[in-house]
């Protein structure tokens, strides 16, 4: 086999010359020798590879010296943020101050200071979060992220009164109150589907999805019937949403490195059929 050898410079050189001549020459069935070229051609391919320096770490590739490193980081993996971080930070606040609204904290009965906060934080920035995921990779959060996105603008556009929507229903409040309750109906539905989605994830994550599953269809219902207090209710489950979205948000964001303070897992319990 080829052998690597120090020459003067104290280069590690890789010798052809070295060959182990008793694989390079076998014997055929009449006991003459035959020189096999093809083991020779292949020791001869790396023979232009040379290493020098202390524990060999420069490459020498036809007469260019190369550190190791360089050929290792040549072609470096790169490594993206968490978009998932960014959007729950998004819905958690926005969340949290509608929630408030809804339950009339402070006697609060009026919700349309929620338009900026939903439209620049909730809806924006949480589709930016989505549409980070979708290029990750990550189906399910890049889905969830961007429509509630989806969710927040056309929710803010309710109450911003050039869009007419509820000009639209001045002459019928009733049937503001039944369009704006099957609007939330339908995005409860939606909902559910994600929790059966998330019932191998952690306690926290299925918790917020249970929280606004009810926070849909307790607003739905409170738009459709007039009910004040199934209004407080869905405000109530909805600031729980909030909350716990702000849990998972510092769990992905902590680590040892950054904070003493490292927030568990709080993974389900995962049920295998037989």
């Amino acid at each position: 086999m080829a052998s690597i050898e120090s020459n003067s410079s104290g280069e590690k050189v890789m010798d052809i010359d070295s060959i182990d001549r008793e694989k390079a020459h076998r014997s055929n069935p009449t006991g003459e020798k035959e020189i096999d070229i093809d083991l020779i051609d292949r020791e001869r391919a790396h023979s232009r590879i040379r290493f020098a320096g202390e524990n060999n770490e420069y490459v020498i590739i036809n007469g260019q010296q190369i550190r190791r490193h360089v050929l290792v980081w040549s072609n470096p993996k790169y490594e993206y943020g968490n978009g998932a971080a960014v959007g729950l930070a998004s819905f958690a606040l926005s969340a949290v101050v509608l929630g408030l609204y809804l339950a009339q904290a402070k006697d609060i009965k009026i919700p349309n200071a929620i338009v900026s906060l939903a439209f620049s934080y909730a809806g924006i920035v949480e589709f930016l979060a989505g549409a980070w995921e979708l290029v990750n990779g990550d189906t399910f959060t890049g889905t969830v992220f961007t429509s509630f996105a989806g969710f927040w603008l056309s929710f803010a556009s309710i109450y911003i009164p050039s869009f007419g929507i509820l000009d639209a229903y001045a002459d019928e409040p009733e049937q503001l109150g039944n369009a704006i309750g099957f609007y939330l109906i339908g995005w409860g539905i939606f909902s559910i589907m994600l929790t059966f989605v998330v019932m191998k994830a952690t306690w926290p994550l299925l918790a917020v999805f249970v929280c606004l599953d009810l926070t849909f269809f307790l607003v739905g219902f409170a738009n459709i019937n007039g009910s004040t207090n199934l209004q407080i209710a869905g405000g109530v489950t909805v600031t729980i949403a909030g909350v716990l979205a702000w849990y998972i948000m510092y769990f992905f964001m902590c680590n040892k490195g950054n904070t003493y303070l490292i927030a568990p897992t709080l993974a389900l319990p995962v049920f295998h059929s037989k």
